[in-house]
């Protein structure tokens, strides 16, 4: 878990702990689980930066093959894009049978 899903990890962990934690009846409230950073060793580093370069690499192509049907969208009124994110929110209307 060097890159991906580590908040993920880090709240299911959490939900698991917690739930251990009642099932004994210790009194023990789990606040938060933060995993650390990961330093992966000198052998495989080059490795590593070549996966990390590769997904960015991926994720840049998807959003460049993407951004004209995302501006249609957005233009057509199907979606909005919010000024402080990059997500796109769909707005989905309920069909009606006619």
């Amino acid at each position: 878990v060097l890159t991906t899903a580590r908040v993920e990890i880090g709240e299911l962990a959490e939900r698991e702990i917690q739930e251990a934690m009642k099932q004994y009846d210790n009194g023990i409230h789990i606040v938060t689980v933060q995993l650390q950073d990961v330093v992966p060793p000198r052998a495989v580093q080059p490795a590593f930066n070549e996966v990390n370069e590769a997904r960015q690499e991926r994720e840049r192509m998807i959003n460049e093959a993407t951004k004209p049907t995302r501006a249609a969208r957005i233009k057509s009124g199907l979606a909005f894009s919010s000024p402080t994110s990059s997500v796109i929110h769909a707005c989905v209307a309920p069909l009606v049978k006619v």
